[in-house]
């Protein structure tokens, strides 16, 4: 067990030639090396984060078990979407399951689960929840470009023009601060990472995350079907790949270890709302 953990956090650390850079195009054709779309979503994925993110770090390990390199090129979310549905990418890191998207995408095996949490300001919002029926009177903060599951949509509807959207999950907080909205939905470890990092402590102590979370959701890497071949070739070189890094726990590796150095790994003066 020893010797597996020595070689799972040598592959965390070790550099596979995995590069990024912000906004440029991806030549076509290139099974062995991907270019892969991806997003500000700390500590999931980012640049100014220690091996890229979480998911970005299995991403590539599973990659790498195919020989193929990856590198990441950040964008803002919506383009990112757009330009990798278009083709211009290999793929696009990372996304939840939407019956919308199957039209533009085919999605990996299952990677990574999210954890859908209400984050609320902690003199309007309960304490929790058994029902989102008992949030009906809130105010709802909702961010640009995501895909949310059916019981946030419903919240939504109920809550009609008490209803915002920004951006970025950023703003969101931002929102709440300044008692502009009461709660809104974000991956809660990606929601405790941006009350440590965008919000002085005595705003962030104006915030609670609502329990239970709303649900739990399952991450994929998306292939566009605008290269339906090339893009199924690598589906199933990065699916075979994701296999056997499940099978060394890696997963489990990477986001003990990531948890554990993130705080020190981070560089903090990037910020979202510039994209």
């Amino acid at each position: 067990m020893f010797v597996k953990f020595l070689l799972v956090l040598f592959c965390f650390f070790s550099r596979s030639g995995a590069t990024e850079e912000k906004g440029n195009s991806v030549a076509v054709n290139m099974p062995e090396r991907v270019v892969i779309a991806t997003m500000e979503f700390p500590p999931q994925t980012s640049m100014g984060i220690l091996q890229k993110g979480f998911v970005n770090r299995v991403i590539e390990a599973a990659f790498e078990q195919a020989g193929i390199e990856v590198r990441f090129v950040f964008l803002p979310w919506a383009r990112a979407l757009e330009d990798t549905k278009n083709g211009k990418y290999h793929a696009l890191s990372y996304g939840y399951f939407s019956v919308e998207r199957l039209e533009h995408f085919l999605y990996s095996d299952k990677m990574t689960t999210d954890h859908l949490s209400l984050f609320a300001r902690k003199d309007k919002a309960p304490n929790g929840w058994a029902s989102l029926s008992e949030l009906k009177h809130l105010r709802l903060g909702l961010t640009r470009g995501y895909v949310y599951n059916n019981d946030i949509k419903d919240l939504a509807e109920n809550l009609a023009n008490n209803v915002s959207i920004v951006n970025t999950d950023t703003q969101n907080l931002h929102m709440l601060v300044r008692n502009r909205v009461d709660i809104f939905p974000i991956e809660e470890l990606a929601g405790l990472y941006l009350l440590q990092h965008s919000l002085a402590p005595e705003e962030a102590a104006k915030i609670k995350v609502l329990d239970p979370p709303v649900s739990e959701v399952s991450t994929y890497l998306l292939f566009p079907k605008a290269q339906e071949k090339q893009s199924q070739y690598l589906l199933n070189k990065f699916n075979e790949g994701l296999v056997e890094v499940k099978k060394l726990e890696m997963i489990k590796t990477y986001r003990e270890l990531f948890i554990k150095t993130r705080l020190d790994d981070v560089d903090t003066s990037y910020d979202d709302t510039n994209q």
